[in-house]
């Protein structure tokens, strides 16, 4: 478990020190943990010279073992991305560029996320994203984007949904995974209604709609785990459920709803109303 205790200039030396050389495992982990849950620059920087070198990822995870060669290395980028910093960015970028960090692909499943965490986006990491896309991430990465939410990662996740060299099956399915949990965010709302309005293939203009206004969970995840649920209307913004109320407008204006799906819309902006009845009355 990471900690988030502050760390002295003296402490942060002496990790670095005892990191440099010591060979035992559990010592390495436990010093790593505490250099990446500090949240400081220099510890943060420090920790992000370790993770370059292969000598220390071999000390932290054995290399020979590919069931467990980034175990110990997940709960530290984890930690990070607890505690996200302009020197985690830093950090990101220059781990990104090391092809020391990068020739073990299992460490790009734990190391996106730690990306997305580093609010808002830079050009930099959007690029890191676009070429992870195509380096069998990108189902992983529309819901690492949508949940960053700043407006590069919010772009690139409009240009995977609109990709029509990749099949609409897989972005129908990628949608149903990125936006549930994030649908009350005011960027994320807007970037949905945006692509509703480009005319994209109907199945994929669907499973948007879906995920705004009729959540089908068990049918869209089955018996995946760790599936994304929407948020209660009752966390989200005046503004938010104010611009819902005018999207479902406007998309009834533009979309035929079939059956289910326009009674959900209907259903969805009834429940808003009253939630907005509630905070005025």
């Amino acid at each position: 478990m990471a900690t988030t205790a502050t760390l002295d200039s003296n402490q942060i030396a002496e990790h670095v020190a005892v990191l440099a050389s010591t060979v035992d495992r559990a010592l390495v982990m436990d010093l790593a943990l505490a250099l990446a849950g500090s949240g400081q620059a220099e510890a943060v920087l420090a920790l992000g010279g370790f993770l370059k070198d292969p000598s220390f990822l071999e000390r932290l995870d054995p290399q020979d073992e590919p069931q467990s060669s980034v175990t110990n290395l997940s709960h530290v980028l984890r930690a990070l991305a607890a505690n996200p910093t302009e020197a985690t960015e830093r950090v990101n970028v220059a781990l990104a560029d090391s092809p020391n960090f990068r020739d073990d692909p299992d460490r790009m499943i734990f190391f996106l996320p730690l990306l997305a965490a580093v609010r808002p986006m830079s050009g930099r990491t959007a690029s890191i994203f676009r070429s992870a896309n195509s380096q069998g991430h990108w189902s992983g990465n529309g819901p690492l984007l949508v949940a960053n939410g700043s407006p590069l990662a919010l772009e690139l996740f409009a240009e995977m949904v609109s990709d029509t060299s990749v099949e609409k099956e897989e972005r129908t399915s990628m949608i149903h995974w990125a936006v549930p949990a994030h649908r009350i965010a005011a960027g994320v709302l807007e970037t949905v209604a945006q692509l509703l309005d480009r005319g994209l293939e109907p199945d994929v203009d669907k499973a948007l709609l879906d995920t705004l206004f009729y959540y089908q969970g068990d049918d869209w995840f089955g018996v995946a785990r760790f599936t994304p649920v929407p948020p209660p209307w009752s966390a989200a913004e005046t503004d938010v459920l104010g611009r819902y109320l005018e999207l479902g407008y406007h998309l009834g204006q533009t979309h035929a709803f079939d059956a289910p799906l326009g009674e959900a819309v209907e259903r969805t902006l009834g429940e808003i109303r009253e939630e907005l009845a509630r905070r005025w009355a």
